[in-house]
């Protein structure tokens, strides 16, 4: 928790000194071209653009606050890339300064400025637009993995992750999901948590999502965990959203099925409380299993990659990272979470550890640095 309010306290602190150093700088860059004057109306725009982000959560659940929120996500991402472009042209023209170029009268006059503040609009808008773009598409990612035993016919596992449905997500992003999904004719299909990002109620097409996951295919059903952003398992609009969707929760418990156990750990940190002393440890769910078959399990945060390990199981499937999903949070991101637990697939020990970057979003409705998917692995027995 603590590590997500300080990346919390580092998004606003970006947002402060976007809006301001953009601001400033747009005003200089508006002057090369005409007598301006009116400041007053950009230094507003510029500040009540990302308010709407906040104010789209206090307004009914709706198409058009889903609109006034995305609207205010992607504000919030063109700001942050106009920063970063910005700051990218002052490097540059710092390190001019020490070449003879500097003393060229273009290196100071107005079209040379404007030049500059046009290429950092467009790159910034391109930037974004790309970012809004690939975070609305699925791709595949397969892996495979060898099990010492159980089923000699192996299976394929969809897993998907970070949903983060509200606000923001909600059918049309889930029915590009299940599309893929399904052409992945996977045995069973799995997700590792966050599949809402807050409340229930804030999905203003809930049951229209509902139906888009019910549209998921698999010889072996739907099994889910929840995340840090997820209301309590034993909230009763989640309970109903669950079932109309065909989707069985897996709080800390485990299914035995022929040739393999999943077991659907609880979410350790979660948002809305802390439940990590009530988790049960992997041997107390795991007491009365038959051994002799893998051990697949379902962790929202790669934090339990180490007890996973430390047991023995076979297989751990994660979310919780995006990997990073924007620039520059991705390189955060990877530092917080460290090499193998941040996205991918790695080994430790007998232990395949998946870390997938998820189908959703959170915040700005963007993913410059990742891309959202839907995880395929192929399992068989080692020959």
């Amino acid at each position: 928790m603590f590590i997500m309010y300080v990346l919390l306290l580092l998004m606003i602190l970006l947002l402060v000194a976007a809006i301001v150093c953009v601001g400033l700088r747009a005003i200089r860059w508006l002057r090369t071209m005409f007598d301006f004057r009116r400041t007053y109306v950009l230094w507003t725009v510029l500040v009540l653009l990302p308010l709407l982000f906040v104010v789209g959560d206090f307004l009914p659940a709706s198409g058009f606050a889903r609109a006034v929120t995305l609207t205010g996500g992607v504000s919030i991402g063109l700001f942050l890339y106009a920063l970063l472009f910005t700051a990218a042209a002052d490097l540059l023209a710092l390190l001019l300064r020490l070449t003879p170029l500097s003393r060229r009268p273009a290196f100071r006059s107005r079209k040379t400025l404007r030049a500059v503040g046009c290429a950092v609009l467009a790159l910034s808008v391109c930037v974004s637009v790309y970012g809004v773009v690939n975070a609305a598409t699925i791709d595949r990612t397969t892996y495979s993995v060898s099990f010492e035993n159980g089923d000699d016919d192996g299976m394929r596992i969809a897993l998907i992750s970070d949903l983060h449905l509200g606000s923001e997500i909600g059918s049309a992003q889930m029915r590009r999901v299940v599309e893929e999904v399904n052409a992945c004719e996977a045995d069973i299909v799995v997700i590792a948590g966050d599949v809402f990002n807050a409340e229930v109620e804030d999905c203003c097409d809930l049951d229209e999502t509902a139906a888009e996951l019910r549209r998921i295919k698999s010889r072996l059903g739907v099994y889910a965990v929840l995340g840090n952003h997820d209301p309590s398992p034993e909230y009763p609009p989640l309970q109903a959203f669950f079932e109309s969707a065909g989707i069985r929760l897996l709080n800390d418990e485990t299914v035995a099925f022929s040739g393999f156990t999943l077991v659907g750990r609880a979410e350790s940190a979660p948002i809305h409380g802390d439940v990590s002393e009530g988790r049960k440890s992997l041997a107390e769910l795991l007491a009365g299993a038959d051994r002799s078959n893998p051990v697949i399990v379902i962790d929202h945060r790669p934090a339990g990659v180490d007890e996973a390990v430390a047991f023995g199981a076979d297989l751990i499937m994660c979310g919780h990272t995006h990997r990073g999903q924007i620039f520059p949070a991705n390189l955060i991101a990877a530092w917080t979470h460290g090499a193998g637990r941040n996205y991918g697939h790695t080994v430790e020990g007998n232990t395949d550890v998946i870390v997938t970057s998820g189908v959703g979003y959170w915040g700005p409705p963007m993913r410059t640095a990742s891309d959202a998917e839907v995880v395929l692995i192929q399992t068989d027995l080692q020959g």
